[in-house]
C-alpha cells in the first residue's frame, strides 16, 4: 500500500481538484492522508466531506504550524509500505502511482517520476531519463542529475520507503519552511540503497503567481543540507553542486553574521570550498564580503556590522 500525504492550508480553491484526481488513480491500493494544518477557510470541512465517502480517506486536523510539522504528522499515522506527497494546489494524472508501483517491484528505497510545471497558459514538461542505481557513486551521480535538472527537492515526484523513515527516525525541521524538502531528502539518501528514476510524467505543478513570502529563515537549511551532502559525497561535493548553491551558501553565511550569530568550522570551510570552485571573479562587493565572511571569526561582532552595512548599499 501507498500513503500520499497532503498538507492543506488555505487551499479551498484547489482542494477538490487535488483529492478528486488522487481518488482517481487506476491503481488503488492507497490511503489519502488530509492533514489539515488549521486553515481558515472551509478546507477542514471539505476534508471531513471525503473521509465521510472513502474509507481510503483519512482527516487528521492540528493548529497551525507549517508545512513541515504536517508532513511529520502525516509520517506519524502513514500505514503504507512507501510514502509520498501532494500539495493541496496541485493534481495528479490517473497513471500517477500505477507507474511507482510498477517501479518498486525490485524492492526499490526511492523512486522518481517527472512532473509538468503549469505557469499561467504554458505548461512544461520536467522529465528525467530512467537511471538505476545501488552502489555509492551511482547515488551520487543522481543527486548531481536531480540538481542539474532543477528535481532535487520535490518531495511529490518521489517515493520513500517507510520503515527506512522509521528505522533512522526521520523528520522534517520544523523550524524551516524554505528547503525543508531537499533537507529532507538529503537526510533519506544517506540511508537509501537502492533507487530508480521512471520514464513517466504524472504530477501537475501549479507554480504560484507570485514569490512565497519567506522570513529570515529562508537559508536556514543550506548549511544542513549541505552537511548530510558531505556525508555522501565524503566531504568530495562536485564543483558543479557548489557553483549551484554558492550564493545560497553566501546568503546564509551573512545571515548567521547579519543575525550576530558565529559561523562554525565546518561553515567556513564549506564556504571556502564554494569560492574555490568559482571561475575567478572581479567583482569588488563579493570580494569583500568573502573575506569578511572567512574572517569573522577573528573580527567577532565588527564583522556583522560590515555585513549589514554592505547589504545596505
Amino acid at each position: 500500500m501507498i500513503s500520499i500525504i497532503v498538507p492543506i492550508y488555505n487551499a479551498e480553491q484547489y482542494l477538490h481538484r487535488c483529492i478528486d484526481s488522487i481518488l482517481a488513480q487506476s491503481y488503488t491500493d492507497f490511503e489519502l492522508l488530509l492533514i489539515d494544518d488549521g486553515s481558515p477557510d472551509n478546507c477542514g470541512a471539505i476534508c471531513d466531506e471525503y473521509a465521510a465517502k472513502d474509507t481510503r480517506v483519512r482527516v487528521f486536523h492540528k493548529e497551525n504550524g507549517g508545512v513541515s510539522s504536517a508532513r511529520n504528522l502525516g509520517l506519524d499515522n502513514a500505514q503504507g509500505e512507501y510514502i509520498t506527497f501532494c500539495d493541496a494546489d496541485d493534481y495528479v494524472d490517473q497513471e500517477w502511482l500505477a507507474a511507482y508501483r510498477d517501479a518498486i517491484a525490485g524492492d526499490i528505497d526511492l523512486a522518481i517520476q517527472g512532473y509538468y510545471v503549469i505557469d499561467g497558459c504554458n505548461t512544461v514538461e520536467k522529465k528525467l531519463q530512467p537511471y538505476n542505481g545501488n552502489t555509492i557513486e551511482e547515488k551520487r551521480q543522481l543527486i548531481t542529475m536531480l540538481m542539474c535538472e532543477e528535481t532535487y527537492g520535490y518531495l511529490w515526484v518521489k517515493l520513500f520507503r517507510r520503515a527506512l523513515i522509521e528505522n533512522y527516525k526521520l523528520k522534517f525541521d520544523e523550524q524551516s519552511a524554505f528547503r525543508e524538502d531537499e533537507q529532507f531528502l538529503s537526510l533519506y539518501l544517506q540511508y537509501a540503497v537502492s533507487f530508480t528514476c521512471i520514464d513517466s510524467t504524472g504530477y501537475y505543478y501549479t507554480a504560484p503567481a507570485q514569490g512565497k513570502p519567506y522570513k529570515n529563515d529562508k537559508f536556514y537549511s543550506i548549511f544542513l543540507i549541505f552537511q548530510s551532502l558531505d556525508i555522501i559525497f565524503n566531504r568530495e561535493l562536485p564543483k558543479s553542486i557548489l557553483q549551484r548553491h554558492y550564493m545560497n551558501l553566501e546568503n546564509s553565511a551573512v545571515l548567521y553574521l547579519s543575525e550576530g550569530k558565529r559561523l562554525t568550522s565546518y561553515h567556513l570551510d564549506l564556504y571556502c570550498r564554494a569560492i574555490q570552485a568559482l571561475d575567478d571573479t572581479q567583482d569588488l562587493k563579493r570580494n569583500i564580503i568573502n573575506h569578511i565572511i572567512l574572517n569573522s571569526h577573528r573580527w567577532g561582532k565588527l564583522s556583522n556590522m560590515i555585513i549589514r552595512a554592505i547589504h545596505k548599499c
